[in-house]
């Protein structure tokens, strides 16, 4: 794992601050990611409480993955592929056809 000491700042540590502000669900959560962040900047050194803040953070979203996941049948996840191909198909055809206006192609 890559960390940086306080006041540092590299690519990897602000991509996980960039995770857990995604992941807070609450003004409050996004504030606490904010404070962390500050303190670390300002030289103290908080990173065993931004990873523990961030495992909650993980945890949670997670959770709710799962969740919505499993509340999905089988069933919903077919009829939404098919929709999807339907609308794919059409959308093709459509560029196919002014693909073969532009260049003059016609039906045989």
């Amino acid at each position: 794992a890559e960390t940086a000491l306080p006041g540092e700042m590299n690519d990897t540590l602000e991509s996980h601050f960039t995770v857990a502000d995604l992941l807070s669900t609450s003004p409050e959560e996004k504030a606490e990611i904010a404070e962390i962040l500050q303190a670390h900047l300002d030289g103290h050194p908080v990173m065993g409480k931004f990873k523990s803040v961030m495992t909650e953070r993980v945890n949670n979203f997670l959770a709710s993955f799962n969740d919505a996941f499993d509340s999905i049948s089988d069933e919903e996840v077919r009829n939404i592929l098919i929709r999807g191909g339907e609308k794919a198909n059409e959308q093709a055809n459509l560029v196919d056809k002014r693909v073969r206006d532009a260049l003059g192609l016609t039906d045989f």
